[in-house]
């Protein structure tokens, strides 16, 4: 037993030592990583350069510290920058003397929706101010790529490409026969006469009020977009017309889908291929044998590579908040997207107890004012009511004051957060609104009855008992007791409303909720959000109401995904998970749903444009 003890103490010594010189090691790791990007030289750039800008997936947001290049290199540039990343980006370029120009190749550019287009448009804007040429190619165009190209001097398409600037749609598909064929009953309870999210599944084509409001919200998103591109092609005295989008146009582009024809009526500038375009506009870059620009030398630098000294900057701000004795006035930006679930939720949702984790994180951070910059079609009333108190919480009992960031969309479940805060912006094109409430439950009593399928229910200590069955469908009782509870629900949005003095009384709130979705601009005509703008302009309002003079700093707080989540989500995320999304979007549904099992009352809007 004696040298059975001295065997187990010895092993334990051993690993308490290889333990200990892990630790030691992790630490000098550590602690070298923090001295080099705090004495981070950066990287020499030519006296004069052009920035290239070559976008690909571009995000609402992107932890730069969560990534391999950024946790194990110090100077190693980032595989991405999100949307407001790019703006920053771009803004900077606006003001660096070493920068002549901007060219942009939008071949492979896909937004993750339109508040990041209008946060990159913005941007552009001030550059242009500038008085530096921006230049625009793409393979083909379409809407989110000629907004973008739209401000440009000179923009460049190729011979084989194509234009898709016609207009916007919005497309739901119907399955209500296709699951009574099945035996199979959708049963939805909502309140809202504009709430159409189970649609999809009660009917067999879009009831007037959902016509009706989606047609409403297209026009002015649809409104919008001309104006905006006509605007940005009429200050460069290409043409004449008050409108450039006309309908005659838009027909030809059907009829007539070339290249040609969008140089004749000065949609397009010039016909041509990348080379061809990089050689002319930048005639001093040197090419290789397959055509492509030899090095930095030349004065093109690749947009990444000039990010990182943004990125750096980032990465120091972050180290010295963190510093004790820091009195530098804070702003915390906090990024929210997905659907609102319950519970602290997978990267990818809100999960409204990792939401209000980094809300209280904030706090205890003392940040002078938040900044919540919310993408989301709605979910969970519960969570959103959750959510909903911590911010009120902050603002009244810390003093903290609070500005909402719309993003694509704050709906339903979002706008109901957003109702929390001192003040709310959003985008023209912000999908908002959409108060209202529903749940749903499939039922198949037919399908057991014709397959023979038998349940034998019990229930203590009588027939007064709440529950569901998937081979029966819900008796009277269970009907009314749901109504009830949605009902409930549907007053206590309404009452938010009200008390953020959204709306006068219940009468009012009522009239302009019923589930109607309205775009921003719609949303700022009826009082539902108070600016239209970007994530800066939020930033600077939070700055305002929290009485900040001086320069301040911005703490970001991002998802609490671990790289692990993210490189499984990637495996998945560039084709297969974004295409099922979509289609089950238009059925009404998402992943997050179907793979919960229980009812809840969802305040969730599935309305999707393209």
């Amino acid at each position: 037993m004696r040298i059975i003890h001295h065997f187990i103490l010895t092993i334990r010594q051993a690993l308490s030592n290889v333990i200990f010189v892990i630790t030691l090691v992790l630490l000098a790791i550590l602690s070298q990583y923090i001295i080099a990007i705090l004495r981070y030289e950066q990287p020499s750039l030519p006296q004069q350069f052009v920035v290239y800008l070559d976008p690909h997936h571009v995000y609402e947001s992107i932890n730069p510290n969560t990534t391999p290049p950024a946790i194990f290199s110090k100077n190693q540039r980032p595989h991405t920058l999100s949307g407001h990343q790019i703006r920053t980006m771009i803004h900077q370029a606006s003001a660096d003397t070493r920068v002549t120009a901007l060219w942009i190749d939008f071949s492979n550019f896909l937004p993750s929706g339109w508040a990041v287009v209008e946060e990159i448009y913005d941007a552009l804007l001030v550059f242009k101010a500038s008085g530096k040429p921006i230049y625009a190619f793409s393979e083909s165009y379409n809407k989110p790529r000629y907004m973008l190209a739209s401000i440009a001097d000179e923009i460049w398409i190729d011979p084989m490409g194509s234009l898709e600037i016609n207009g916007f749609s919005s497309s739901e598909i119907f399955i209500n026969d296709a699951l009574k064929n099945l035996g199979i009953e959708a049963n939805v309870i909502k309140a809202g006469l504009y709430k159409s999210a189970t649609e999809s599944f009660e009917r067999n084509s879009r009831s007037n009020y959902n016509t009706e409001m989606t047609q409403s919200f297209l026009s002015s998103i649809w409104n919008y977009y001309s104006q905006i591109v006509t605007t940005g092609r009429l200050s460069q005295g290409d043409t004449n017309q008050e409108e450039l989008l006309t309908s005659t146009i838009r027909m030809s582009l059907l009829k007539e889908p070339t290249v040609r024809y969008a140089k004749s009526v000065n949609i397009i500038d010039h016909i041509g291929s990348l080379h061809n375009a990089l050689e002319i506009t930048l005639p001093h870059l040197r090419f290789d044998a397959f055509g492509q620009v030899i090095g930095n030398n030349d004065g093109l630098v690749n947009y990444l590579d000039y990010s990182v000294e943004f990125n750096k900057n980032h990465k120091q701000r972050t180290l010295r908040n963190l510093l004790p004795g820091n009195t530098k006035p804070k702003i915390a930006l906090i990024y929210a997207s997905g659907n609102i679930v319950d519970g602290h939720a997978p990267w990818g949702t809100i999960g409204s107890a990792s939401l209000i984790d980094k809300i209280q994180q904030a706090v205890n951070d003392q940040v002078d004012a938040i900044v919540l910059r919310l993408d989301t079609p709605g979910g969970s009333s519960f969570a959103s009511e959750q959510i909903y108190r911590t911010l009120m919480q902050v603002r009244e009992k810390n003093g903290i004051p609070i500005v909402i960031s719309m993003g694509a969309s704050a709906a339903s479940g979002g706008y109901w957060i957003s109702l929390a805060a001192d003040e709310i912006v959003a985008h023209p094109t912000t999908l908002t609104g959409s108060i209202g409430v529903f749940t749903y439950f499939f039922t198949a009593e037919n399908f057991a009855n014709r397959w023979g399928i038998n349940e034998d229910i019990i229930q203590v200590p009588d027939q007064y008992v709440h529950s569901t069955s998937l081979f029966k469908q819900p008796n009277e009782l269970i009907v009314e007791s749901l109504t009830a509870s949605i009902n409930a629900i549907y007053d206590e949005f309404l009452q938010r409303v009200v008390t953020a003095k959204r709306a006068a009384n219940m009468t009012e709130a009522n009239a302009i909720a019923q589930g109607r979705v309205y775009s921003g601009i719609q949303a700022l005509d009826i009082g539902l959000i108070d600016y239209i703008g970007t994530l800066q302009l939020a930033i600077d309002r939070a700055a305002d109401l929290a009485s900040i003079e001086s320069h301040f700093d911005i703490i970001e707080y991002f998802d609490n995904a671990t790289f692990l989540d993210k490189f499984k989500a990637s495996l998945f995320e560039s084709s297969y998970i974004p295409l099922l999304e979509e289609k089950l979007q238009q059925l009404g549904l998402s992943l997050n749903i179907i793979l919960r099992p229980r009812v809840e009352a969802y305040a969730l809007e599935t309305l999707r444009i393209r």
